[in-house]
């Protein structure tokens, strides 16, 4: 049989088997940037030149600072975000007999969605544990309802919305990450931020197009593809009431097992980090990230 003919090695030259030997024609084709979220390519990184937290055009690096306070203790560090549920959940794989064709009975989502918001600490609130907040109701949630939300099941405020006690000041600060949706930064928000700041709750809003930043948003995925065993539900009652058990059930998982694993968040998440530099203040990078969305 005849032996393909070798190529010859240049004299002095190490011949690596694991080297990725490339074509003439593959290297002479242009290359193929990657997707913006994973890396900048190296022509982009020279044209923008520096950045500082707070201020780069994807204002992503503000949050590592963010998590290091929260996993030191010096902030509670709170995503929040809202999620939809069908009467029909996605269905991804399921299991039946050879031969048989599995069937999930499908109901029409008009006026029968049910919506979720929820924040959650994954470093820790004030009694130093992970923490899940969350509301569920049959319709959307306004720049009021999250107001109200953020104000007394976030920073756990017992008075109306807007009054400060008297003397009143926070053990740590505590910090809502969230995304650009109108609600989060509508009239009702922009009108009470004084008071939010003298209470001690302070917003950071994501860059636009960037949920891989909010740590709530995994969670919000297992739920939908694996908490739920029943893939269909006849009436938004019966859905709203299993969507309430699985949060619940995130939630006092959290408390009890003071473990991140049963949300399945990334790992790098639960790493512990060095003592991480100030933070630049919110208002700067709230008005990069909301010009950015704009």
């Amino acid at each position: 049989m005849d032996m393909p003919h070798a190529s010859p090695v240049a004299e002095g030259a190490l011949w690596n088997s694991r080297t990725p030997q490339v074509s003439e024609r593959a290297a002479q084709e242009p290359q193929v940037p990657l997707e913006t979220h994973v890396a900048l390519s190296q022509a982009q990184a020279q044209a923008q030149g520096p950045t500082t937290p707070g201020t780069s055009a994807s204002g992503s690096g503000v949050f590592e600072p963010l998590k290091g306070q929260a996993r030191t203790k010096l902030i509670e560090l709170y995503y929040l975000d809202e999620a939809g549920f069908a009467p029909t959940l996605p269905v991804g794989y399921t299991w039946a007999r050879e031969g048989v064709r599995a069937i999930v009975p499908y109901e029409a989502p008009e006026g029968r969605r049910v919506n979720a918001i929820g924040a959650l600490a994954p470093f820790g609130d004030v009694g130093d544990e992970p923490r899940l907040a969350y509301a569920t109701r049959c319709t959307s949630f306004k720049g009021q309802d999250v107001l109200e939300f953020i104000w007394k099941q976030v920073g756990r405020m017992s008075t109306p919305v807007g009054e400060v006690p008297e003397g009143f000041e926070r053990a740590r600060r505590c910090v809502v990450v969230l995304d650009n949706y109108s609600p989060h930064h509508g009239k009702e928000i922009k009108e009470y931020s004084g008071a939010l700041e003298a209470a001690g709750i302070e917003l950071f809003y994501l860059p636009p197009y960037s949920p891989e930043l909010n740590l709530i948003e995994p969670m919000w995925r297992h739920i939908k593809h694996e908490d739920m065993p029943v893939r269909s539900h006849s009436t938004a009652e019966e859905l709203k009431a299993a969507v309430d058990t699985v949060l619940g059930n995130k939630a006092t998982a959290l408390r009890t097992l003071r473990t991140l694993r049963t949300l399945r968040l990334p790992l790098r998440a639960t790493l512990t980090a060095p003592v991480a530099p100030a933070i630049p203040p919110a208002c700067a990078h709230n008005a990069n990230s909301l010009s950015e969305a704009a």
